[in-house]
């Protein structure tokens, strides 16, 4: 993330996605609330997912198209995630 905030545009979207949701509280390398905690730092939003059971996985890229659009029309006149294929899309 310093990386991101050393290098990238200031109006870069970020989302801080913490893997491994689907483990138990005490074989997790991170709390959520240290990942919560970073993302806020960061000025970014934070997802848990599990790519093991495939848990928030869409819901975390959907964060991210949401704050695209909205950073990119921010009063929603031109860009509607209804109508995009990105709503309807089921894997």
């Amino acid at each position: 993330m310093r990386q991101v905030n050393d290098h990238a545009s200031p109006e870069i979207v970020k989302v801080l996605v913490g893997n491994k949701c689907d483990l138990p509280d005490k074989d997790r390398r991170v709390e959520v609330r240290e990942g919560q905690e970073l993302a806020r730092r960061f000025s970014s939003r934070f997802v848990e997912t599990s790519a093991k059971d495939g848990t928030n996985i869409q819901h975390a890229f959907r964060v991210l198209a949401q704050d695209i659009r909205d950073e990119v029309d921010p009063e929603g006149k031109h860009i509607s995630m209804e109508s995009s294929s990105l709503s309807s899309y089921r894997p």
